[in-house]
């Protein structure tokens, strides 16, 4: 759009006099500054960059807050899977780790085995939840992509 084609026409003019300010040459941030200035000017309606800027921190927010909330749920699905296997898990295992720990320690014996389920369901939720958000995190991100293209080649009429 029109911030391209300023840079463009930015860029050509100091290539026809081939010479950058001597405060460009020792400063790679006035450079920055400069092509930012540019990138201003070309804008002519600030408030429409505005609101796209304010959509996508909108977006960001929600997939943030969508995201923990997700979490959450698989936090709880995964400490319930834990709690209902500490009992057998007790049962199998408490026998001999009692005999390991001696009669003083026994009893942490169950309080060592459901925490010890909890933090390892925790573990593997997270890592399950983790693949299933980045994988649909791609598949929409495609989709997003493949939709903005179509928009566009049928903006210009490629379509």
């Amino acid at each position: 759009g029109r911030i391209r084609d300023a840079q463009l026409k930015d860029d050509e003019e100091q290539q026809k006099t081939k010479d950058l300010t001597k405060e460009e040459e020792d400063d790679p941030g006035a450079l920055v500054r400069h092509k930012t200035m540019v990138a201003m000017i070309a804008i002519k309606d600030p408030g429409r960059l505005q609101k796209a800027l304010l959509a996508l921190g909108n977006i960001y927010i929600a997939v943030i807050a969508t995201l923990k909330f997700q979490f959450a749920k698989t936090v709880a699905v995964a400490l319930g899977i834990a709690s209902q296997l500490t009992l057998p898990i007790t049962r199998l295992a408490g026998p001999p780790l009692a005999s390991i720990t001696g009669p003083d320690l026994a009893h942490w014996v169950p309080a060592f085995i459901d925490t010890v389920l909890k933090f390892v369901a925790v573990c593997i939720a997270t890592y399950i939840q983790a693949f299933i958000s980045a994988f649909y995190s791609g598949i929409r991100g495609g989709r997003l992509c493949a939709e903005g293209l179509l928009h566009i080649a049928a903006e210009r009429g490629i379509l």
